[in-house]
């Protein structure tokens, strides 16, 4: 039986269904596995959406593939925090992040005793050898409406509440 991936199980678990997607697959359903395994599996792989980030034309900034990339994997993990606006430092760069409609909307120049406003959250991209591929390791938020199927899950849920 293959192993799933971490984002395999989170779309699995999201869906409320408790098997994968694809039919005839030989990897197993998330009911049958260990939910503390699956979290840290996800948490070791970290999480990505797929979802790009562009740039607005008033931006006035150019950003290379590489740093949209590392940007896309940030705007995730800021979006797993509840952010909305997000001040993004990346390769010497402070830019400002619309996390909703993921676009880099400018560039700040942060001077000594002015404050900057409108952001909710402040997040340091590592540079492309700190990432190793992975881009910024994040949340991987549930939808609300998840029904609980998960036997492991269930059991860990049912002990902390009785205490």
């Amino acid at each position: 039986m293959a192993l799933l991936t971490g984002v395999e199980l989170l779309r699995a678990l999201q869906s409320g269904r408790g098997a994968l997607p694809s039919a005839g697959s030989s990897k197993a359903g998330v009911e049958t596995l260990d939910f503390q395994a699956m979290l840290d599996r996800v948490k070791a792989e970290g999480f990505h959406s797929g979802l790009g980030v562009t740039v607005a034309p008033e931006a006035g900034v150019q950003l290379s593939d590489d740093q949209l990339q590392r940007i896309a994997a940030a705007a995730d993990v800021a979006k797993a925090h509840g952010a909305n606006r997000a001040l993004v430092e990346i390769d010497g760069m402070n830019l400002l992040l619309d996390v909703g409609v993921r676009a880099i909307t400018g560039k700040v120049d942060i001077q000594p005793g002015v404050p900057v406003t409108g952001v909710d959250a402040v997040m340091r991209v590592p540079d492309s050898a700190a990432a190793n591929g992975a881009g910024v390791a994040g949340a991987a938020p549930l939808s609300k409406s998840l029904p609980l199927t998960n036997p492991s899950l269930l059991a860990a849920l049912s002990k902390s509440s009785a205490a």
